[in-house]
């Protein structure tokens, strides 16, 4: 985890150097079977064609969540090794009227989970079953759900700065 204090408006951003790790380990898969169907081209270039494809799709989409707390804002940011793949949402404080948790991801879960390989860790249901919301409700009635894998104690630290921040701004209103 990073936090980056009096860096112009920039309080907080979530990382996580395991979930960074997992990445950086799965791209490495990942190009290791791309270069082997590279080599195989010839032996069979259509299931070559298409493993080099879906292989690399993957390398350039799967990347890296974050939450990145502002003053007046929060950012939440899908980093990707292109940049056009990824994708950042900015919420306002001045539009949020509240924000809460929910969710069980956490170290100890993903460690478990492993030890006991109950969910493979490249399974798409690992993914739905532990990831954490941040669920706001705006001051226009609108819900809004933010679906992540970062752990929940770096969360519970983004949305204690967050629940700060928009305390103060309400004070100044």
């Amino acid at each position: 985890m990073r936090v980056k204090k009096n860096i112009g408006q920039h309080l907080f951003e979530t990382f996580s150097w395991y979930s960074f790790f997992k990445v950086v380990i799965f791209r490495v898969l990942l190009l290791i079977i791309i270069i082997s169907a590279i080599m195989h081209f010839n032996e069979n270039y259509i299931a070559t064609s298409f493993v080099i494809c879906v292989f690399g799709l993957t390398f350039l989409l799967i990347g890296q969540p974050s939450i990145i707390v502002f003053k007046d804002r929060f950012e939440h940011e899908y980093s990707t090794v292109l940049t056009w793949f990824g994708f950042k949402r900015i919420y306002y404080y001045a539009d949020i009227k509240s924000i809460s948790i929910k969710g069980i991801h956490t170290h100890t879960l993903d460690a478990t989970l492993n030890a006991l390989n109950l969910i493979p860790k490249v399974s798409i249901q690992h993914y739905r079953i532990n990831n954490n919301k941040i669920e706001l409700v705006l001051k226009n009635g609108e819900s809004k759900t933010i679906s992540t894998g970062i752990y929940r104690s770096e969360l519970e630290k983004a949305v204690k700065l967050i629940l700060n921040e928009l305390n103060q701004a309400r004070l100044k209103l």
